[in-house]
């Protein structure tokens, strides 16, 4: 195949791919829908563009497409934040936990920060949402940024080692002075620092023209896409002004502009710009491919190939030609076609379909629904004006517009042929509650076909009830979000071979130092010198309804461990801070606000920790000491005032003795003298009665 037979075929694949197709008219339908523009069952008046009903019916239109678009973004953006870390790679082995940290980091800064990972997610779901298929490019982007540095002065032999270096140029204020009686050279130097990088681009949909018969992206023979460069442009790429003369302006290679005119069709920006713009000399616009296709034009076997063109010229680094005379041998060696170690494209649907590469939008199953809606919903309110201002009938002598019998317009007035008939308010028939229960209906269909339902996000009221528990509520919700996490699935194998292509491009062309963080600590490494890793892996669970599950279950583990005796011994302070770790993670906490056991920081606390065990073990050593130094004065003082209280004891016995003694003596004293004052008595009352006894005998009385 010779050179001209292969750009003849790729400029064959736009030509017919460029063309109005069925996908791009669902695309362009999609887009009228999502920002709620005139349908196309709307029946508007012949030559009339703006967005008035006909007849005073109201134009209202449902959102149930940019709800369904709006809901899907918010739960890809929310399942894919940056801080949840949803796709890692995984370790191969037990020693390489730090190079698999630094693979991880290094993906997380080019994807995440160089190239807005999160705009990234909210453009490509939008993509795939309204427009079937989101495509992501990757590449690396030679790319260089001269900066002037003031210097001097310099001797010469400064100024020659300067300018040794292939980055550093004079500036044209950099001259020689004399100084002393010294040469010396003073001014600015012209620093060239090399800024290429990993570029992740988002193509628009209608710019991209991929391989109708491949399956998927990874079956890819030929690849295309699109860019509007100004003819400024070109000429700075090495275009000539005869080459640029030779090129058609606009120059649309059989496509139309509609897809295009329907992003802006919300606001008519773009048919504007077209009506009203003012073309500034070499402003003018051309389409410029990238072209990416697979054959063997060597004779080494089928390969990728690149080649960037636009018309005839074929754009190469440093200049431009036409390649009609060119042979492709010439082209290889030249540069201007250059082979490939992958195809750079990447695809993603939220509904992929079996042997097909595209796909189908959310917005494809749900726009008849929000036809049907939108026509319920003005049925109602087209009701409630009819019964507020309705038609008027009587006599017309003359009828000047039938179309007002034919359109049947809110307070329009209709002629009757009995001109007896007062004018009078025309009968208004009720509205059939069926209309409430089929809109009920459809809704509810809407719901079988979104990925989002509206419990889900939070939209059916009705669900909230006394009814209800809070358990059946969460069990309904996540129920609903089967589907989404499906869509979420797809949508994380879209991103995981992303980063596994920006990894790749990053290790096979990044030679500048990049700074790291790890665990706090800020590492610098060289990309090329990073291992090659060829898999990453998706968090089970995906959806953070799924992370705040699989969070509360390691929760329930770990005080399952910690509980049990045997398994406490297992589980180390390693296992405990990995666990935490990834509780942490799935419910969407940026740290965990622990220490990792292996960082120098917790190595130091545990230290500290020891040594303050041990100095306050030593302390309490020397207090159990000095308690029993204590103890032994106290026994010895007990035991002497137990001898003291035993001699006391003793002495108190003897004097008790004593007194005992002294008191029976006493005792017995006293008893004696009573016995013998009881003798004497005795011996008294004995002459007493002898005496009376006698004086008795005598006669005499005792009172005589």
């Amino acid at each position: 195949m010779n050179l001209d037979e292969v750009m003849t075929s790729l400029y064959q694949q736009v030509v017919r791919d460029a063309s109005d197709s069925e996908i791009s008219y669902q695309r362009q339908r999609n887009y009228r829908a999502y920002y709620m523009e005139p349908l196309e069952s709307d029946e508007k008046a012949e030559g009339d563009d703006s967005t008035d009903a006909v007849g005073g019916r109201t134009d209202f239109r449902t959102s149930d497409v940019f709800d369904t678009v709006e809901d899907t973004k918010s739960a890809l953006s929310e399942t894919f934040a940056p801080h949840r870390n949803t796709i890692r790679f995984k370790r191969t082995g037990p020693d390489d936990e730090a190079q698999v940290d630094l693979a991880n980091e290094y993906v997380k800064e080019v994807f995440w920060n160089k190239n807005h990972g999160a705009e990234f997610v909210r453009d490509a779901s939008h993509d795939g949402c309204l427009a079937k298929n989101a495509i992501a490019k990757v590449y690396w982007k030679e790319d260089e940024e001269a900066e002037e540095m003031s210097v001097g002065p310099l001797t010469p032999e400064q100024v020659l080692v300067a300018l040794e270096r292939e980055d550093v140029e004079p500036a044209q204020d950099f001259e020689a002075t004399e100084i002393d009686g010294m040469m010396a050279f003073t001014g600015n130097l012209t620093v060239t620092r090399d800024t290429s990088y990993q570029c992740l681009e988002l193509v628009a949909p209608e710019n991209f023209f991929g391989d109708e018969d491949a399956t998927s992206e990874r079956g890819f023979l030929c690849a295309q896409d699109r860019v509007q460069m100004t003819f400024d442009e070109l000429q700075e790429l090495g275009a000539s002004q005869q080459q640029i003369d030779s090129l058609n302006p606009y120059e649309a290679d059989g496509a139309s502009w509609s897809e295009d005119l329907a992003r802006h069709t919300n606001d008519s920006t773009e048919a504007a710009f077209f009506e009203q713009e003012v073309v500034i000399e070499g402003q003018d616009e051309v389409w410029v491919y990238n072209a990416h296709f697979i054959s063997d034009l060597d004779g080494n076997g089928p390969r990728p190939w690149y080649v960037k063109y636009c018309g005839m010229l074929l754009i190469g680094d440093e200049d431009v030609v036409e390649y009609g005379e060119m042979t492709m041998e010439e082209a290889i060696e030249k540069e201007y076609i250059k082979p490939l170690s992958r195809l750079p494209y990447h695809t993603w649907s939220p509904y992929p379909l079996s042997h097909r590469w595209t796909g189908m939008a959310s917005a494809d199953p749900v726009y008849m629904i929000q036809e049907m809606r939108t026509k319920m919903h003005r049925s109602i309110i087209d009701y409630m004006s009819r019964t507020n201002n309705p038609r008027l009938q009587s006599d017309a002598e003359n009828i000047r517009n039938y179309d007002e019998f034919i359109e049947n317009p809110i307070g329009g007035f209709a002629d009757l042929e009995d001109p007896t008939t007062p004018i009078m308010a025309v009968d208004q028939p009720q509205m059939s509650p069926l209309v409430f229960q089929a809109l009920e209906m459809v809704t509810q269909e809407r719901d079988e076909r979104v990925p989002v339902t509206r419990l889900g996000s939070g939209r059916n009221q009705d669900v909230i009830s006394n009814q209800n528990a809070e358990s059946m509520v969460e069990k309904m919700a996540a129920r609903g979000d089967k589907r989404m996490a499906t869509i979420a699935r797809n949508f994380a194998i879209f991103l995981k071979n992303i980063m596994l292509d920006l990894y790749q491009v990053g290790i096979e062309h990044d030679e500048k130092p990049v700074v790291l963080e790890i665990q706090g600590d800020y590492q610098q490494v060289i990309p090329k010198e990073l291992p090659r890793y060829t898999d990453m892996v998706v968090r089970t669970a995906l959806t953070p309804q799924e992370a705040q599950t699989e969070a509360m279950q390691l929760l329930t583990m770990h005080q399952s461990y910690l509980a049990d005796p045997v398994l406490n011994q297992m589980y180390l302070p390693t296992d405990r801070y990995q666990l935490m770790g990834d509780v942490a993670e799935l419910m969407d906490k940026q740290t965990n606000y622990l220490s990792s056991p292996d960082s120098d920081e917790y190595k130091s606390a545990m230290m500290q920790q020891q040594q303050a065990m041990e100095q306050q073990t030593q302390q309490h050593f020397q207090m159990q000491q000095a308690l029993l130094g204590m103890q032994g004065q106290f026994q010895q003082q007990i035991e002497g005032m137990k001898a003291e209280l035993r001699r006391f004891e003793i002495m108190m016995d003897a004097q008790q003795k004593e007194r005992d003694q002294d008191r029976e003596e006493f005792d017995s004293r006293v008893n004696a003298r009573l016995k013998a004052a009881q003798t004497d008595k005795t011996e008294v009352d004995t002459e007493a009665q002898a005496i009376e006894n006698t004086l008795v005998k005598a006669g005499v009385t005792a009172r005589g």
